[in-house]
């Protein structure tokens, strides 16, 4: 785990201490501590920190009280992405006319969901109630002084206390309106249920409605590691299957918590290997690179055994989170690569121009496997050991283990000698790995979710 993530874990913890209206605030940052010593967008000079800190104070006192209706479930639209997706419109089509919807207004058009009647948007969650500004206030400024006074012990620079502070006071706004929604409601929701627990916009719902005795589910939606997937706030987990409810165990989750219901983002059935475009002359490799890590480390080797080998060509594939022109540096060096986002194509589609997958630590290896593409896992020699997903995919699932470029080398040309070959061993060899990690897919997981959200809720609701 990066330093930098240990230090924001304890900062976490300690934030706990501090309360309003009854709820603990470390928590609510969350995301931030996982996911922004990656962009660094605390790198903003302290004058900029300040001023965004008192346009969001003087904020606090334009406010519109907003009237629940009864719902029975809330659900979170946290983005727009392919695997969210998948996780979430299964089920907000399932309880359509018993939900609220948390969206972006940005993300979703009227014709997808109507946003006067069953959303409540990001926007309007920043809206708190006036009886609380005060309350807020009290509480920043409490907070200020804690991590001023604390900041050596807790490894905490100016600017970033400053950054911190800045989206803790958006946080509390957001769930000052969760408070204030269900202490307003003429009953509480039978459930919550989100895709990602510990992102900015679903926290203080999740927390929130903790606190008003709200049943609360978190989705998996990609290989869980313990930077940014703990600790779990809601109160019930659904995961893939036997192997990540071995990790969560592991991860000290009571396994009353957790509930196996597979994987809705793919079915088996369409994943089939004679629809692949196979070209036996020359070879097409991916590399899927994932934030926090040095990808420089792999990109380099990668974009050099490309370059010596004239039958090969490339695709370097972004997660989600990274933007396609931090990595047109790339395009400097090779003419032979492609930089491709998930906004350019979906796994499914990429999976059928490629013929070896190369890997860090990206979940799109798993969706490789099933789909019948072979995985190479890359771990520099200067990094000293493998984490627990590099290590499953390398002993359990056979995924060749590269350190430098001259074992990509040898891979590409053992490939070369026989593609069909060697992608048929590796299917092969991999099949134990995916019973563990998949206990289902696609509308049989759907329909898993929807039996586990009726009996947490208490409410048996037919399927349609």
């Amino acid at each position: 785990m990066p330093q930098e993530i240990i230090h924001y874990k304890v900062l976490e913890r300690y934030l706990n201490k501090v309360k309003l209206n009854g709820i603990r605030i470390g928590s609510l940052i969350a995301q931030y501590y996982a996911l922004n010593y990656i962009s660094k967008e605390h790198s903003k000079s302290i004058f900029t920190n300040l001023l965004v800190f008192l346009k969001y104070c003087f904020t606090l006192l334009n406010n519109k009280e907003t009237k629940p209706h009864k719902v029975d479930f809330i659900f979170t639209k946290l983005n727009n992405r392919f695997h969210f997706n998948a996780l979430m419109d299964p089920l907000i089509n399932h309880y359509n006319n018993k939900s609220v919807i948390l969206c972006d207004e940005n993300s979703f058009g009227k014709n997808e969901y109507d946003i006067q009647k069953n959303t409540i948007t990001f926007t309007q969650t920043n809206s708190n109630s006036n009886k609380d500004a005060r309350k807020i206030l009290i509480t920043i400024f409490t907070t200020t002084y804690l991590l001023f006074k604390n900041k050596k012990r807790l490894h905490l620079k100016f600017h970033e206390i400053i950054y911190f502070v800045n989206n803790l006071l958006i946080q509390l706004r957001r769930t000052s309106f969760w408070d204030h929604y269900f202490n307003a409601i003429q009953s509480n929701p039978l459930a919550v249920v989100t895709e990602f627990d510990r992102c900015a916009e679903s926290t203080p719902l999740i927390i929130a409605a903790k606190k008003h005795k709200i049943q609360t589910v978190t989705l998996i939606h990609g290989v869980l590691e313990d930077y940014s997937f703990t600790p779990f706030l809601s109160d019930n987990i659904f995961c893939w299957g036997a192997d990540q409810r071995k990790q969560l165990i592991a991860m000290r989750i009571d396994p009353h918590r957790i509930s196996i219901t597979g994987n809705p983002m793919f079915n088996y059935e369409f994943l089939d290997n004679s629809c692949i475009d196979y070209n036996l002359k020359s070879l097409r490799i991916c590399l899927a690179i994932s934030p926090g890590f040095e990808n420089h480390l792999i990109i380099e080797p990668f974009v050099s055994s490309l370059n010596s080998n004239e039958n090969v060509t490339g695709i370097i594939k972004l997660h989600p989170s990274l933007l396609k022109e931090d990595f047109q540096w790339v395009k400097v060096i090779s003419s032979k690569i492609e930089i491709m986002s998930s906004k350019d194509i979906k796994n499914s589609d990429l999976f059928k121009k490629i013929d070896l997958l190369i890997i860090n630590d990206s979940g799109i290896a798993n969706e490789s496997l099933v789909v019948g593409v072979p995985v190479a896992v890359f771990v520099p020699e200067c990094i000293p050991q493998l984490n627990p997903f590099q290590s499953k995919l390398v002993t359990i699932a056979k995924c060749r283990l590269l350190n430098k470029e001259d074992d990509l080398n040898m891979l590409l040309n053992e490939v070369l000698i026989n593609p069909l070959e060697f992608r048929k061993n590796s299917t092969e060899n991999c099949s134990s790995y995916l019973k563990d990690l998949y206990e289902s897919a696609g509308n049989e997981s759907v329909l898993s979710m929807i039996s586990e959200i009726d009996r947490i809720s208490g409410k048996l609701i037919p399927v349609k």
